[in-house]
């Protein structure tokens, strides 16, 4: 048994292991992570690997501050270097765990980010990722999340290594007694307040005894498939995520051809992921819905984003708020609307024009040479004639949240150009031209009703 966990833990850093950096253990000095630092130390005395250690004392416990000193020596004693994060519950809010957690994996990215470490390892078993899977399906959470830990992972900018994801608990007690090591015992584990001692003192238990079978095994399975089917899904829908377009504003994606909630909802989860929002699947759900019904002008709030559906496009946008700003002379040279840096110039440019542009964050007209302003569009304002402008945007389909934040020109207090619909303005032949250019110069934004 020595053997079977040197041997998984050899086989993992032989594969992923960079010798040009160290790795960093974390060392809580439970069964878990007391294993792996001493199979590290066997395994650094074979390969010269360096080995870093981090310990964060969670301050629940009254001993905890003993025992971090013992954890000093024992990474003294194998001449490895010692880094200690005490926490105090007191100042934390909301979830303890939950709090503890992130405050764990931001101690453990700063470790990485001063000191180079490449990989985080982790003690995690065959039995955590079980009850991970089933709190997950008590959440229910969508079926690409059941796919729970990882052997490597990106988790709060910090690169997670598990190498005995696939080992069970009682399997790592058995060495431990073989190799008569004593790890501490962390009475939380069975505090029934906190819901992982729940799961593995009550509900787990509850369950096996009642199914009448051992039911890790099932879980991990179901974990297996479910990355499986993560991995097929970033396979199948990468070319259209990869057509979404990120500008200025936030994302955007035409998803149009797309009829199926599964998909709908995957892609979604992951333009929302990759914006840095956390997408509900309420909120999932319902967005999904609005583009399969082909809504027009309907809006979601998660935490600080805006999520708009508008005839099957869809927006995950940061809010923000964009001051209305008086009006502007268009002459030749550099100026600043607000957001927009104006670049006019003499000659003729390619007209690009359009509420898709204006997502890019860079839109462009020609103009006759003359006279010209940038203003807030108002209601009262026609566009292109004798219409008004707002009927002008239903027309041309132009999403809601973008009207009244683009800039217009006009001339003697007539609108000739807007950018959010088609160009409508010609170009007469032989005539100096000037060319009008606008760009987005502010990080996300979009301006609250």
């Amino acid at each position: 048994m020595s053997d079977l966990l040197f041997q998984k833990l050899s086989s993992f850093l032989l594969q992923h292991y960079n010798s040009a950096r160290p790795i960093l253990l974390a060392l809580s000095g439970g069964p878990d992570s007391l294993a792996l630092f001493h199979l590290l130390v066997q395994w650094r005395q074979q390969t010269q690997g360096e080995v870093g250690i981090a310990h964060v004392d969670h301050g629940w416990r009254a001993e905890s501050a003993s025992e971090a000193e013992i954890l000093r020596q024992l990474a003294a004693s194998a001449k490895m270097p010692f880094h200690l994060k005490t926490l105090d519950p007191k100042t934390l809010s909301g979830n303890l765990e939950a709090a503890c957690r992130m405050e764990r994996l931001h101690f453990f990215r700063e470790l990485s980010e001063t000191y180079g470490y490449q990989a985080t390892l982790l003690g995690h078993h065959r039995d955590d990722q079980a009850e991970t899977v089933l709190k997950r399906v008590f959440e229910g959470s969508s079926l690409c999340a059941l796919s729970a830990l990882q052997p490597i992972s990106k988790v709060e900018g910090c690169t997670v290594w598990r190498p005995f994801l696939d080992v069970s608990k009682k399997t790592i007690m058995e060495w431990l007694a073989t190799n008569q090591l004593e790890a501490f015992s962390d009475r939380t584990n069975l505090d029934p307040k906190f819901l992982r001692a729940r799961f593995r003192s009550k509900i787990i238990p509850f369950l096996q005894d009642t199914f009448g079978k051992e039911i890790a095994s099932p879980l991990c399975q179901i974990a297996e498939e479910a990355q499986e089917l993560k991995e097929f899904c970033a396979h199948q829908f990468k070319p259209i995520l990869d057509g979404a377009v990120t500008g200025p504003f936030g994302g955007w994606l035409n998803l149009s051809n797309e009829k199926s909630p599964f998909a709908i909802k995957y892609i979604l989860r992951e333009l929302c992921q990759r914006a840095g929002c956390a997408l509900p699947k309420t909120v999932a759900a319902t967005a999904c819905q609005l583009i399969l019904e082909n809504k027009s002008d309907r809006e979601l709030f998660v935490g600080d984003f805006r999520i708009c559906v508008d005839r099957h496009h869809v927006f995950v946008l940061k809010q923000g708020v964009i001051t209305v700003l008086p009006q502007i002379l268009c002459h030749v040279g550099e100026h600043v609307y607000g957001p927009w840096k104006v670049s006019v110039r003499s000659g003729a440019t390619a007209t690009k024009s359009g509420w898709q542009h204006c997502m890019e964050g860079v839109v462009q007209v020609a103009l006759p040479e003359g006279a010209y302003e940038l203003s807030v569009p108002v209601l009262q304002d026609c566009y292109p004639r004798s219409s008004s402008i707002s009927k002008w945007w239903t027309t041309e389909k132009v999403p809601a949240f973008l009207r009244y934040m683009m800039p217009v020109i006009k001339s003697e207090g007539r609108i000739v150009h807007e950018f959010l619909g088609k160009p409508v303005t010609t170009v007469p032949e032989g005539e100096k031209m000037l060319s009008v250019i606008l760009s987005w110069t502010l990080q996300q934004a979009i301006p609250d009703h």
